[in-house]
């Protein structure tokens, strides 16, 4: 085209070669920026034979001065591609080839621009489940308010309220693949004192690890030997399976040991093993009133019975119960936020009350969580 702008040859491709082709520092739309980043863009086949990956993906970040020229160029009613997109396929076009697979989650992420090519590891996701065998261990880290994690006497000088599932599970993983950090995404948590034997769903991110592999056989004995915790059905996911863990709900079955404060009659013992598909009107409870909305949410208990007897007054009971039913407050009231408690539907005796002495979770009813990740895999 006469009387236009000369365009390098890689933004000249963009054009279908219709421009005049000039040297790279003479580009109308690049000054030369493109040639420099599709040079830069060599030395990925280099950093990931160094660091021993197969997979890769990269993002090239383009100055608007770049683009304000190019469009420029659009007025020429021209149906092309643009300049970016042109560069990032020769980049890929010269490093698939050489055996490397490009995936959005691939093992190091490259950014391209005006300043030296720069990397990121890709986080990695271990997907599993987890029992929780002792009580007294919080899920997360638990920093201590007191002292914002620095250490002072109310915490032992520990820095934390509690020692937590997640360092168990995750501090591992991080040294032994040389990563910044982890974080435990799970559906739902058990309270500190609760013991979980039922299975509850995890994904472990462990951030930017500079070595990419766990053996996972071999990890999971790691943690099991604790005795603290029990991780199993471990296997690797992706990013998206964060958000379908943490965002699932399952209903659950519960063994509590329940101390009555009076012993109970037959007829009150049978119509436990009675009461099925009840409704609760369950007001946010004390406990948890300064980190939840105050709400009156609707639960329901499915199915309750009696295990054991322990004495006249004690009682092994299991509850099936819908996901986010408060239970230890379904057993001792919440001095009336839960109506009806278990005493509502056993006696009309007001001045019978029950204490939840041990509580633990004996199944989480995640079947479904097993299909979906062998769907996608």
């Amino acid at each position: 085209m006469k009387n236009t702008p000369g365009l390098c040859s890689i933004c000249n491709q963009a054009y279908d070669n219709r421009f005049e082709i000039v040297d790279d520092k003479d580009c109308y739309i690049c000054h030369g920026l493109i040639g420099k980043i599709l040079k830069e863009s060599e030395k990925i086949p280099e950093i990931l034979k160094e660091k021993r990956v197969n997979t890769f993906s990269f993002s090239t970040a383009i100055p608007p001065s770049v683009f304000n020229r190019e469009e420029h160029i659009f007025d020429y009613n021209l149906n092309v591609e643009s300049v970016k997109s042109t560069l990032n396929r020769q980049i890929a076009k010269k490093i698939i080839p050489l055996g490397f697979e490009y995936w959005s989650e691939g093992d190091i992420h490259f950014t391209l621009s005006e300043s030296p090519i720069f990397y990121t590891y890709y986080n990695i996701f271990i997907f599993g489940r987890y029992k929780k065998l002792k009580a007294g261990y919080s899920q997360t880290r638990w920093t201590c308010s007191n002292c914002n994690g620095k250490g002072c006497s109310l915490c032992n000088y520990t820095g934390k309220r509690y020692t937590s599932l997640e360092e168990i599970i995750g501090a591992p993983a991080k040294k032994e693949l040389k990563a910044q950090n982890y974080y435990l995404h799970a559906s739902g948590r058990e309270d500190v004192d609760v013991c979980n034997y039922g299975g509850r769903p995890f994904v472990l991110e462990i951030v930017a690890p500079k070595l990419r592999k766990l053996d996972l056989h071999e990890y999971e004995n790691k943690i099991n030997e604790t005795g603290i915790v029990k991780i199993y059905d471990l296997k690797y996911v992706e990013r998206g399976h964060i958000a379908l863990v943490s965002d699932s709900h399952f209903d659950k079955d519960y063994t509590g040991t329940v101390l009555f404060s009076k012993p109970l009659t037959k007829e009150e013992e049978d119509k436990i093993g009675k009461s099925k598909n009840v409704v609760l009107n369950q007001r946010t409870p004390n406990r948890v009133q300064q980190r939840r909305a105050d709400l009156i949410r609707k639960r329901y208990i499915y199915n309750i019975n009696i295990v054991e007897k322990i004495d006249d007054r004690q009682y092994k009971i299991y509850i099936e119960a819908e996901a986010g039913t408060y239970i230890k407050e379904f057993i001792h009231g919440d001095n009336g936020k839960t109506k009806p408690n278990i005493t509502d539907l056993i006696s009309d005796n007001k001045n019978l009350t029950a204490t939840c002495e041990k509580l633990e979770v004996s199944k989480i009813r995640d079947e479904f969580l097993d299909i979906v990740i062998k769907l996608q895999q």
